[in-house]
């Protein structure tokens, strides 16, 4: 019953007062009358029924406290009186609160991509169960799957409920104006099953439709394509859509989120044709995928598949003997990449918070002196130590919530700025947002805040000098602790500072190298674009592909400004391509301890690419042609890697896919891949040994992009159906390569700057403090003969001591950062003395200018105004 009662209580407290308060009316009411009846005064008969009653506030307290739940009560008057005090310090709520929404705001946007790459699940039934499986070379890294190593292990495994086998591919789309190129991503019948999202129309791929000679004639839109090209139409089932010339029938609309990549427009079937580059051992183009059956673990599922290659080692080339197989969350999987950047990207914003919770709790500790008369009035008055920590802290706690609520409002707006500045970083199931798990964190981080930049004043609050307290009133009153305080936490926030300045400075000189290494290239007026033939028709063949890459040159090379031409299977700076095992010819031993990237070129590659021959010849014409002997180009690193020092790779056999090549000339490495990173191990061979698919680039006599239109007139004076793809300069695709590492560095950056203007802020709040605190003292000495310039080297000198530890102590810690930032990123020295020498420079100069300003005040101040004020 107490329960209830209690319960009631809190919900219907003012009208329990009202009852009460009647109550005793009443009964004082009686005791007056029988007063007056007694013979006593009406007056008289009132004062002595109040004095036999006794007092009725205390009876009020006593009847709350025990029909309340105290502890409530007692937070709801904290909070009550938290909000009167902050609304009588408007400006000090409005900084306080305006610099936590910052720190909170940074965090929460920063927090909404970290979990939706590494936390939140992904938007499939039981995504935990979805499963990236990959062949581990000798060496342990993860590659793409050969289609004959999938068919094996679809045959024969238990562990998965469904497991499909994806790759990218594109299709010349006509039908809808000019001829496109369009993205597909071909799959495996489970593909569905193992996702398990139903279709928005129609119905996914039977078995039938990924069967040699099936219907493999049908395709599945992506909801973006259905949406732009159909307009969302319900009776899109049944048409039919025109790719690479054949009609395929449209079965069904995939809804966007069952695939991460967001070019893909449109699903077809995967046919594992027999006897094909893409059902044997050697060729590593596809992903495999799997739905983790009911009780199976990675473990399990690992162990089968690498049981199965055991025993089917006999129908595996030798090379591959010592490969394995591996799996991996597919979370997991698609998040290795960005996890760096989003991890160093956390870390940063956290700095910016710890720095905003310093200067709030600098701010705090300030106010406090002014507080000191009223905290002490309360302690005097009866309040326990705990009992004004507690309101301390929940002034605290209720700054930091109005902080958050400012966060979530920058939140929302920077989560939107965000998705687009990392769209092409993040797979599309992965993209921030601002969702219930992204607002708990920010109520935690609120919370969490207030606690952090609360918890020092509170505990300096819960035993005030009530003689010390009480006594002065004046402006000059010091507290020696308070200052300490104060010093300790600036000098935190410039050591806090310092550590994000260095991993700025570090990332820009990391991005400059990157700029100034020598790509081994001229990318000037270069002009290059994708194009290639549909796979059936009249380009069926490799001979008939090879005839087309030979005609489209000469075409191209006959444009007038046009210096050279060339072809090869990917455009530079796309991350495609493979990898092979290679070893020496005599040394077969060493295969797979050796992998290198391969590129398949035309005539002139090098040429128009400005590539530098170091030794023997490039590839020709001779070489390109059906039959003609295996001959290859390597780069530097190639060459270190399988060769000595002194031994000449001219002439020599390199085993690569299983076949003998000579090599015919040395290239120096180039920057084709990526420009932040060294250039890979890499081989070059004619074109006729893989002319599926095709790039093209041109090199001009002047500004490439004014002989685009002719440049295209040309290739659809041969085909008026090929569409040219990426048509792009060599400069902006080299540009583009390094948006990731650009994005990031703004970011850093911006909070960078962030922190070293709090960090200033808080240097000069605390110097302009410790001048108000000393402005009497000051005066005197101003008085007394003192010098304005010693009055500025005393003010001075004080924050140049702050400034000094925070720096060294920052610097040390940035050194140890910085240590684990290089591990991450390719191109960062943490040893640049530069950069360290550059960052304390920065921090020194902006905290000496927020010294100075107080210090310059306090000089100027006139003695006899501030002495007359006392």
């Amino acid at each position: 019953m107490r329960f209830f009662r209690q319960l009631t209580a809190l919900f219907h407290g003012s009208r329990l007062d009202d009852d009460m308060s009647e109550e005793m009316r009443l009964h004082l009411a009686q005791r007056t009358r029988e007063g007056i009846a007694d013979g006593l005064s009406p007056d008289a008969a009132r004062q002595a029924a109040q004095r036999q009653f006794g007092g009725a506030d205390q009876f009020k307290e006593i009847a709350r406290d025990e029909r309340s739940f105290l502890w409530i009560d007692q937070i709801r008057q904290d909070l009550a009186y938290a909000v009167r005090i902050l609304r009588k310090s408007p400006g000090f709520t409005f900084v306080a609160v305006a610099t936590l929404a910052i720190g909170i705001g940074a965090n929460t946007a920063i927090f909404s991509a970290v979990d939706a790459v590494l936390f939140r699940p992904q938007p499939y039934p039981e995504p935990d169960r979805l499963v990236r499986v990959f062949e581990k070379s000798h060496g342990g890294s993860e590659n793409p799957v050969s289609g004959a190593s999938f068919r094996d292990w679809h045959h024969h495994q238990t562990q998965f409920e469904a497991l499909t086998l994806t790759a990218n591919t594109q299709f010349d789309l006509l039908g809808f104006g000019q001829p496109e190129k369009i993205n597909s991503l071909s799959v495996t019948a489970d593909f569905d099953e193992v996702f398990g999202l139903p279709p928005l129309r129609g119905r996914y791929f039977d078995p039938d439709d990924d069967l040699i000679g099936g219907q493999n004639n049908v395709v599945i839109l992506g909801e973006s394509f259905w949406q732009t090209r159909y307009g969302a139409a319900d009776d899109v089932v049944g048409q039919t859509l025109s790719l690479d010339g054949t009609p395929h029938e449209i079965i069904g609309v995939a809804p966007a989120t069952i695939w991460h990549q967001r070019h893909v427009q449109i699903f077809t079937p995967y046919v594992l044709q027999p006897n094909s580059y893409l059902t044997s051992h050697d060729v590593h183009r596809a992903r495999a995928v799997g739905r983790l059956a009911p009780g199976a673990t990675l473990a399990s599922a690992s162990a089968e598949l690498n049981a199965i290659k055991s025993n089917l080692r006999d129908t595996y080339p030798s090379w591959k003997d010592t490969w394995s197989v591996g799996a991996r969350p597919q979370q997991d999987y698609l998040a290795q990449q960005s996890k760096p950047f989003l991890i160093m990207l956390l870390g940063a914003v956290a700095l910016v918070l710890l720095i905003a919770c310093a200067n709030v709790a600098n701010l705090l500790l300030a106010r406090a002196a002014v507080r000191q008369r009223e905290i002490a009035l309360r302690a005097a008055l009866g309040a326990s130590g705990s009992r004004i920590a507690r309101q301390v802290l929940t002034e605290s706690i209720l700054l930091a919530l109005l902080g958050g609520a400012g966060g979530v409002v920058i939140a929302a707006t920077s989560i939107r700025l965000l998705g687009t500045l990392i769209a092409g970083l993040l797979p599309a199931t992965m993209m921030p947002q601002l969702d219930p798990r992204v607002l708990a964190f920010s109520l935690v981080a609120s919370c969490g805040t207030g606690l952090a930049f609360g918890i020092f004043p509170a505990w300096r609050a819960r035993r005030p000098d009530l003689n010390h307290a009480l006594k002065s009133g004046s402006a000059g009153s010091t507290d020696g602790g308070r200052a300490r305080s104060q010093s300790t936490l600036v000098v935190a926030e410039v050591a806090l500072t310092a550590v994000l300045l260095v991993a700025t400075g570090l990332l820009v000189q990391g991005m400059v190298k990157s700029v100034k290494a020598d790509p081994g290239i001229n990318p000037q007026n270069v002009l290059m674009f994708e194009l290639t033939p549909p796979f059936g028709g009249n380009y069926g063949g490799p001979q008939q592909r090879l005839a087309f890459f030979d005609q489209a040159l000469a075409a191209m090379r006959a444009v007038p400004g046009v210096a050279s031409a060339a072809s090869v299977d990917d455009l530079p700076y796309g991350n495609d391509g493979q990898g092979y095992s290679v070893s020496l010819e005599e040394k077969p031993e060493t295969r797979q301890d050796h992998t290198a990237r391969i590129k398949y070129v035309s005539e002139d590659y090098f040429t128009t690419l400005g590539a530098r021959l170091l030794r023997g010849r490039a590839v020709n014409a001779r070489d390109n042609r059906d039959g003609a002997p295996n001959v290859m180009v390597i780069n530097e690193a190639m060459v270190g890697m399988l060769f000595a020092e002194d031994e000449d790779p001219i002439g020599r056999l390199i085993n690569a896919n299983g076949q003998p090549w000579e090599v015919i000339g040395v290239v120096a490495d180039m920057r084709i891949d990526q420009l932040h990173v060294p250039p890979l191990p890499t081989f070059f061979v004619p074109q006729w040994k893989f002319p599926w698919g095709s790039a093209f680039m041109v090199r001009t006599q002047g500004n490439p992009t004014a002989l685009a239109d002719e440049i295209s007139a040309a290739i659809h004076g041969i085909d008026p159906n090929l569409p040219l793809v990426n048509l792009q300069t060599l400069e902006t695709a080299a540009a583009a390569a390094l948006v990731p590492q650009k994005i990031m560095l703004n970011l850093i950056g911006a909070f960078a700057v962030v922190a070293l203007t709090l960090a200033a802020i808080g240097l000069y709040g605390v110097m302009a403090y410790a001048v108000t605190n000393r402005q009497r003292e000051l005066s005197i000495r101003v008085a007394l003969g003192a010098a304005r310039h010693d009055v500025m080297k005393l003010i001075m000198g004080k924050g140049t001591l702050l400034l000094g530890i925070g720096l060294g102590m920052g610097l040390l810690a940035a050194y140890a950062v910085a240590r684990i930032v290089a591990s991450q990123v390719t191109n960062l020295s943490a040893e640049d003395p530069l950069v360290f020498t550059s960052a304390a420079i920065l921090l020194g100069l902006i905290a000496m200018i927020a010294c100075w300003l107080p210090a310059r005040r306090a000089a100027k101040a006139n003695p006899i105004s501030a002495l007359r004020s006392e």
